[in-house]
């Protein structure tokens, strides 16, 4: 667990936070010149969530983040939902080694999706905006 032991994860309140049981899934990742937007999609909505600018992020299939999986459990994941903020995580340490970021990695926030299939990490420095774009159609 050694990529998450110093993790410090904290629940983020969004319209995505309690989707428990609705497969909620990464459809598109989309970086355009306005910012970095998320296709999210659970079994009964569909949600859009923009980053503005050009933020750091990753995107990793969920099998690959076990670590990840024991750290939530043992702080009760339920209470987490599926969006979470880190502190004190190992992105931002990998990003200040370039010694360009070293000077605003305080700026940002690590937000962290968490999807049935994927992890979406982004550091930002302002919250995302989050859309309901309402109900998926078959």
């Amino acid at each position: 667990m050694k990529n998450y032991q110093s993790w410090e994860i904290k629940r983020w309140e969004t319209l995505l936070s309690d989707l428990d049981c609705k497969n909620l899934s990464l459809q598109k990742l989309a970086l355009g010149e306005c910012g970095l937007t998320l296709t999210l999609e659970s079994e009964v909505e569909v949600f859009s969530m923009h980053f503005n600018g050009h933020p750091p992020f990753r995107v990793i299939d969920e099998g690959f983040r076990g670590d990840l999986w024991i750290k939530l459990r043992q702080q009760n994941k339920k209470i987490f939902g599926n969006t979470l903020i880190v502190e004190e995580s190992d992105f931002k340490d990998f990003l200040r080694l370039d010694g360009y970021f070293d000077s605003m990695a305080s700026d940002y926030v690590h937000y962290l999706i968490v999807t049935d299939n994927d992890v979406v990490e982004v550091l930002s420095r302002m919250q995302p905006t989050i859309k309901n774009m309402g109900r998926q159609t078959e």
